[in-house]
């Protein structure tokens, strides 16, 4: 039952319509999915919407899931460091690339960022 919800959600946000999005997401969590991939996608669309805090919420919630979700490392990375906290970013950034060293180039010229800003 919570598949179609998660599902169209997910293709409501790549399409840009966020509102649809997140009462689908939200509908399929009120129904019990606990895949990482639904908080994942809600995270998305939060933070799409600029909404830092529930955005960090979603994928940490993801990651509490699925502790090797390195997708999940990145975007939560990036929410902190576009809202300053660059430690934290780092830490996540770093624990992605542990995971799945493919996400480098995603990373890379945020961590060169980050040591800059950490030894000023």
């Amino acid at each position: 039952m919570v598949v179609p919800y998660r599902r169209r959600g997910q293709i409501q946000s790549e399409l840009g319509n966020y509102g649809l999005a997140l009462d689908d997401l939200n509908r399929a969590i009120q129904l019990g999915d606990t895949l990482p991939e639904t908080y994942y996608s809600r995270g998305m669309v939060y933070e799409y919407q600029s909404k830092y805090d529930l955005a960090l919420a979603d994928y940490t919630r993801a990651i509490e899931l699925n502790i090797e979700f390195a997708f999940a490392y990145v975007t939560r990375g990036f929410v902190y460091y576009d809202t300053g906290d660059y430690q934290s970013a780092l830490v996540d950034f770093n624990k992605a690339i542990e995971l799945d060293q493919s996400l480098t180039v995603y990373v890379s010229p945020y961590l060169e960022d980050i040591e800059a800003r950490l030894r000023e």
